[in-house]
């Protein structure tokens, strides 16, 4: 039996539009998250003290172990405006500086001495700038930094509600260590999603939304090529799409199910699953490791108007037994 746990309280309420793309820097005691069309940028800094929480069992099993839920709190926040969509965030050496995956490609945000006032990106690599009509019509979405330090994230239509009659036309990017060279890695994507590295560091794990798919990669760290590509494991329910997700140092994914108000945590070896923590939110977006043990998983929504009572939008914080994750990595390459 997979057990299952309800995760019925949020832990931070900004009431995000697109919250995604959480991480945490240890460096600073701080989270960052972004609200991906509102094209914001929200830092949390860490609670000082010891935080409320309750322990919950799982409603399915008394034999399985019960986790840990945190409280609804409220910690000191700063909120970024770049000006623009941005759909995913990395750490640099600079506590101050984030490197983003924009509207048009990959870029560079000072979050210092910032309230809500603008701050405009610094480009560090334009993709389709030779093609108006892709140029105006894509964006960028979901990604991570990998262990050499380069910076991959995905590009796709920015209104998924339009007429194209062939949405996989985007593109997972790869921007190297040092920030000098911009390649292709994929293309035919929809809906490019969650990135990982298995704690080894050999394969590559990439959700594709759109095909409910979940895909591993051979991963040469060095060049940093993929290769042998394996559908690890399908969503086989309708309209449940795979999102954001992560990776434990024991090796187990938590994957956010948009439409699905639930993370799955499976074994990255086999895709068997594991457990399942149900969310009071339909649309589940992304979770991501942090806090100074980097045991607390901090989980990002979407809003969904039109559902009464759905809590989209607010921020979830859980911890599992045995449980931890692998510190953030960090890009190096020009800002």
């Amino acid at each position: 039996m997979v057990p299952e746990y309800t995760i019925s309280q949020p832990y931070l309420t900004p009431s995000c539009v697109l919250g995604e793309g959480p991480a945490y820097s240890s460096e600073t005691n701080e989270w960052h998250l972004v609200d991906i069309t509102e094209g914001l940028i929200h830092t949390y800094s860490g609670p000082a003290g010891e935080e409320k929480t309750v322990t919950v069992s799982a409603d399915n099993d008394s034999s399985a172990p019960q986790i840990t839920v945190f409280e609804t709190t409220d910690l000191l926040k700063r909120t970024t405006n770049v000006g623009e969509a941005i759909g995913v965030l990395g750490l640099t050496p600079l506590p101050s500086k984030l490197v983003v995956g924009a509207q048009h490609g990959f870029a560079s945000v000072d979050l210092a001495s910032s309230g809500t006032e603008n701050k405009p990106l610094n480009y560090i690599a334009k993709v389709y700038e030779d093609d108006e009509a892709m140029y105006n019509k894509m964006r960028f979405n979901d990604g991570f930094v990998d262990p050499a330090g380069r910076f991959l994230a995905g590009s796709m239509i920015y209104d998924e509600n339009s007429d194209d009659k062939d949405r996989f036309i985007g593109t997972l990017f790869s921007l190297s260590a040092d920030g000098t060279e911009c390649k292709p890695l994929l293309g035919k994507i929809a809906c490019p999603n969650g990135l990982c590295w298995t704690p080894d560091n050999k394969f590559m794990i990439h959700s594709e939304s759109a095909s409910q798919t979940i895909t591993k990669y051979s991963y040469d760290l060095t060049t940093g090529e993929i290769s042998n590509p394996q559908v690890l494991f399908k969503i086989d329910v309708p309209n449940n799409y795979p999102d954001g997700l992560c990776i434990s140092r024991q090796g187990d994914i938590f994957l956010a199910i948009w439409e699905g108000a639930r993370i799955e945590q499976r074994d990255s070896k086999t895709g068997d699953i594991k457990a399942i923590y149900k969310f009071p939110a339909g649309r589940v977006t992304c979770p991501a490791f942090g806090g100074k043990n980097f045991d607390e998983i901090f989980v990002t929504t979407a809003a969904y108007p039109g559902i009464e009572n759905d809590l989209g939008g607010q921020i979830f914080k859980f911890k599992v037994p045995g449980q931890t994750g692998i510190p953030r990595n960090i890009y190096t390459g020009k800002l």
